[in-house]
């Protein structure tokens, strides 16, 4: 869906250069390769609550963030 809408804006995947992009697992990171696209982090554990440990490790505070789920993720 993100693609798609990027093709009818006439935008390609250029215009995510200098976006950290990180992904739950090795099918989204196939996926995102499809597109030409490169993750930053996958975590150990290819989970919502894997990836939320994962961000642990860098300093996200003051971040913004998009996340594109399949379904709604539990509340946090």
């Amino acid at each position: 869906m993100f693609f798609k809408r990027l093709n009818a804006l006439q935008k390609d995947s250029r215009i995510l250069s200098g976006v950290k992009i990180a992904v739950i697992g090795p099918a989204t990171r196939s996926r995102l390769m499809s597109y030409g696209v490169r993750s930053d982090l996958m975590p150990s554990s290819f989970t919502t609550e894997g990836l939320l440990r994962a961000f642990r490790k860098f300093s996200v505070k003051g971040k913004k963030f998009f996340c594109s789920v399949p379904t709604l993720p539990q509340k946090y």
